[in-house]
């Protein structure tokens, strides 16, 4: 790998493990270099800024999901073993994230961060509507099932993250990932 690339690789995985555990705002890009074992000049050749390398880690925590999601869905494996595994996915995409990631992330402003994450969530419910549509059509969920409720629902979720209220009946960000991602998925099934 070009000394460029795995540069950048260790930049993200830095910042992504930085991000999950203290948010983004807590982070420094000092932290981010010591972490990534880089000079703060060589963090500034890769990247513009903190939030740069905010918007690069969530492509490509997302784009990675998105793969793995469409493996799943393109399997020949029954409906239900496929929600399993979305289950699992979601469970493994959420592990070690921090409630202070998560309202960094989920924040309703302006920011590119914002812009980025909310164009990443829209294109992946574009895929996961269209799957859903397919597999409606082929008896897989509910045919009483309006998609269109459950698009609106799913893209909900991320209100409850940061629900105060409801945040604290769980012990971890991820119990109540977990918690949400079954009552969404498990209730769709026939």
């Amino acid at each position: 790998m070009p000394e460029s690339n795995e540069t950048k690789s260790k930049l993200l995985r830095a910042s992504k493990t930085l991000f999950w555990k203290y948010g983004i705002k807590r982070v420094t890009v000092e932290e981010i270099s010591e972490q990534a074992e880089v000079s703060k000049m060589t963090f500034y050749r890769h990247y513009k800024n903190k939030e740069a390398i905010a918007e690069a880690v969530l492509e490509q925590v997302f784009n990675k999901s998105m793969r793995r999601y469409t493996k799943i869905m393109s399997s020949d494996d029954d409906f239900r073993v496929k929600v399993d595994a979305i289950v699992k996915l979601q469970y493994d995409d959420a592990k070690g994230i921090s409630e202070e990631f998560i309202v960094d992330i989920l924040k309703k402003d302006n920011s590119p961060l914002h812009k980025k994450l909310e164009e990443l969530n829209q294109n992946s419910l574009q895929q996961v509507k269209k799957d859903f549509i397919e597999a409606q059509r082929k008896g897989e969920i509910r045919a009483d099932l309006n998609i269109d409720f459950m698009m609106y629902m799913l893209n909900d979720l991320n209100t409850k993250l940061v629900d105060k209220q409801l945040i604290k009946y769980y012990n971890t960000e991820e119990a109540l990932i977990m918690e949400l991602t079954n009552f969404f998925f498990y209730g769709i099934l026939p």
